[in-house]
């Protein structure tokens, strides 16, 4: 059955966001294989993994976070091909902080999924959950992560020195925040 999505909230012109499925642990594997992606999205190198103990922690994963009150999506394009993840978490009601995380598939990557999935969930989190500032972090050297962060309006904040080992060495540690008006004031531009 084809639905009607001209006025669904969560999607813009470039992608939809989507609630995960168990069956998205396929995806989740193939990211584990990408020793840089993995460093880059969580400072660690995992060992290897099974494709029934990644189906077995991805499903781990997915109970732990409602628990949690984590909030992720899956992103696809408009076609409805699956183009990564992105997650709002750490969210702090009195406060009003939140963090989010985002992870693009190979194949998508450079085409602006990150950016436009990170829009729609700023949106929601800023206009929606009356939600203060967004904190991130990730590692000195990650440009992509750092150019991300940049055109998103996020500052930067703080730069934790050799914070991270990885590969003999130890990296710094980038902090980023985007406060709420900073937020509408770029929307207004």
């Amino acid at each position: 059955m084809a639905y009607d999505l001209s006025k669904y909230y969560w999607q813009d012109g470039r992608v939809r966001l989507r609630a995960l499925r168990e069956t998205d642990w396929s995806d989740f594997y193939q990211q584990l294989m990408d020793e840089e992606h993995t460093f880059f999205f969580d400072s660690i190198v995992e060992p290897p993994h099974s494709e029934e103990s990644a189906k077995t922690r991805w499903l781990a994963y997915m109970a732990e976070s409602r628990k949690q009150g984590r909030l992720n999506f899956a992103i696809e394009n408009l076609e409805g091909e699956k183009a990564g993840t992105v997650s709002l978490a750490g969210i702090d009601e009195k406060n009003g902080l939140f963090t989010m995380s985002v992870s693009v598939l190979p194949a998508f990557r450079g085409r602006g999924c990150a950016y436009s999935a990170m829009n729609i969930l700023l949106d929601y989190a800023f206009n929606e959950r009356r939600l203060h500032k967004f904190e991130s972090a990730c590692v000195e050297g990650n440009t992509v992560s750092q150019r991300l962060h940049e055109k998103l309006g996020c500052r930067l904040e703080g730069r934790f020195r050799q914070r991270i080992f990885h590969q003999g060495r130890f990296w710094n540690e980038l902090r980023y925040g985007l406060l709420s008006e900073e937020y509408h004031s770029r929307r207004e531009l």
